[in-house]
């Protein structure tokens, strides 16, 4: 094992606190003038139902609709008067205000956070009003074929499970979500048990911490805390008519959490199947027999390759974009591939792949803003933050074994999830590509 880099062993330590009330504070301190901080929020549209879906994302485009405190126009000028930027978003288990500024202003900015989270006035004309802009969000997502089939991938991989819900919401529940409905949200899950407060860059966390404790007191003191249940992954497909000349097609495979023990082997399996497209030219030295394949005999204009993860379970997919008339060897190489990255594997390739799994990882916290959105992720899916020489010694760990028996054990004669849109006519049937799974049989 080779010994870790010493700027690893000087990485600024995440510091993590638990306020009387329930509220937690996570931080890693830096140097220079800027500041990244804001609020995780353990809320997303994995966390509603049928009836409500959509409400975690409605609510957040209420964010900078005013206050009681605030109109509008008042957190707009503030805001931009400091030369700060304010933002948030919604995904599938987390709701994020994040704000970056200058280290001075990192206390007004995290006021007007706590303002949105406590006093929102969400009246019933800026409902209607950002009900409109929901609506026009959601026609675009639905022209976007990458957009519209992974979330046509969590539909059919989770049948029986929220996380199978769109963060967006049908139609019909952005025309109905009320006042009320919001409200009732908040009330649920913007709660101070499952907030983090996090900063990142030119913070000092004892005086974050202070800032937390002043700053929450009517975040809503609910205790109630879901279940993360175990979720079930379906095997199945779902087929669309064509949107234009080529077709889109998505493979995907259970994956595992965020904790789970093989979460760094799917990092390295996933650099070894990699990523192409036609602006990169020849696909022969990106360290992948995939990408060369494809590039060589043009069975695909571009792939790539994800592994997502959430609290209980995870996807990694392969999304491509092809002509119609290859998708059949397109399959047959995309299927065949993982028994060939465990036939092929040696130390010098495992080697090239764990070096490339550590510096996607640095780039990906070269920045405040980075940084806090990796702690905001891992203490709310972990409980605490992996250090970077933890992180490390973990991917330094695996051996040839570990991912022999993680490509055996997801991939090996599995019900995949095939999602696909355009003229599938040379896409094989569902059951072709189920047996193209099994190694025992593959050519």
């Amino acid at each position: 094992m080779n010994a870790l880099p010493p700027y690893l062993l000087k990485t600024p330590p995440t510091k993590l606190t638990t306020l009387p009330s329930g509220i937690r504070v996570a931080t890693e301190e830096g140097f220079g003038e800027i500041a990244t901080i804001g609020v995780w929020l353990d809320a997303g549209s994995a966390y509603e139902n049928v009836f409500n879906n959509g409400t975690a994302h409605f609510l957040e485009h209420m964010a900078f609709k005013g206050t009681t405190n605030r109109t509008k126009q008042q957190l707009e000028t503030e805001v931009e008067n400091l030369g700060a930027n304010l933002n948030a978003y919604t995904s599938r288990e987390q709701t994020v205000y994040v704000a970056q500024c200058v280290k001075k202003d990192s206390e007004r900015l995290l006021a007007i956070i706590a303002d949105i989270l406590q006093h929102s006035e969400l009246t019933k004309s800026n409902v209607e009003s950002e009900r409109d802009t929901i609506l026009k969000e959601k026609e675009v997502v639905e022209e976007s074929e990458d957009e519209l089939l992974f979330d046509y991938m969590h539909a059919a991989a989770y049948q029986k499970s929220s996380l199978g819900l769109t963060i967006l919401g049908e139609v019909e529940n952005i025309k109905s979500i009320k006042r009320s409905d919001l409200l009732e949200y908040i009330t649920s899950h913007y709660t101070r048990r499952r907030a983090i407060v996090v900063a990142a860059g030119a913070v000092h966390h004892d005086e974050v911490v202070k800032m937390a404790d002043k700053l929450f007191p009517h975040l809503s003191s609910n205790t109630d805390i879901p279940a993360r249940e175990p979720v079930e992954f379906f095997g199945s497909e779902i087929r669309l008519p064509p949107k234009g000349p080529l077709a889109h097609v998505v493979y995907g495979f259970e994956g595992v959490s965020w904790a789970h023990p093989h979460y760094f082997t799917f990092m390295i399996i996933q650099t070894f199947l990699g990523n192409w497209d036609r602006n990169m030219g020849s696909g022969k030295h990106l360290g992948s027999r995939l990408a060369d394949v494809v590039s060589q005999n043009e069975l695909a204009h571009s792939y790539q390759t994800m592994s997502t993860c959430y609290y209980t379970t995870g996807i990694l997919s392969i999304y491509c974009v092809a002509p119609p008339d290859n998708l059949d060897l397109l399959t047959y190489e995309v299927m065949r591939e993982f028994k060939l990255i465990g036939e092929r594997l040696d130390e010098e390739e495992l080697r090239r792949a764990k070096n490339k799994v550590k510096s996607s990882f640095l780039m990906n916290i070269d920045s405040s803003m980075a940084t806090a959105e990796d702690i905001g992720r891992q203490v709310l899916s972990l409980n605490r933050r992996l250090s970077p020489a933890e992180m490390f010694l973990r991917i330094e760990a695996i051996q040839i074994s570990d991912v022999l028996e993680c490509l055996d054990q997801y991939f090996n004669d599995v019900c995949p999830v095939i999602v696909a849109m355009g003229n599938l006519e040379k896409l094989p049937k569902y059951e072709t590509i189920r047996e193209m799974t099994n190694w025992n049989t593959q050519k």
